[in-house]
């Protein structure tokens, strides 16, 4: 009915071979998971650098904005204390 138990599937040989190769795809694998890592990690460094200076364009817009907006108030209020006490 089946397949007598004691029979071999593989040669010794083929199974050295089979696990010798496997331990050349696993060396392999290793090797391009540790020049992934690396190339990560030079991606969240420049992530980083990106975002540091984004923010300090954003915060200086809106200092820039924040005083022409407001400038002409400051000068406004300037005058008129000058006509008052002046």
């Amino acid at each position: 009915m089946g397949a007598d138990k004691t029979e071999q599937w593989y040669t010794n040989k083929e199974i050295y071979e089979m696990v010798r190769d496997l331990r050349e795809e696993l060396k392999d694998t290793r090797d391009a998971l540790k020049a992934y890592n690396g190339i990560r990690d030079d991606l969240n460094w420049c992530i980083g650098k990106l975002k540091t200076g984004t923010a300090k364009r954003e915060g200086m817009a809106v200092v820039l904005f924040g005083l022409r907006d407001w400038a002409g108030w400051a000068v406004a209020i300037i005058l008129v204390l000058f006509k008052i006490f002046g």
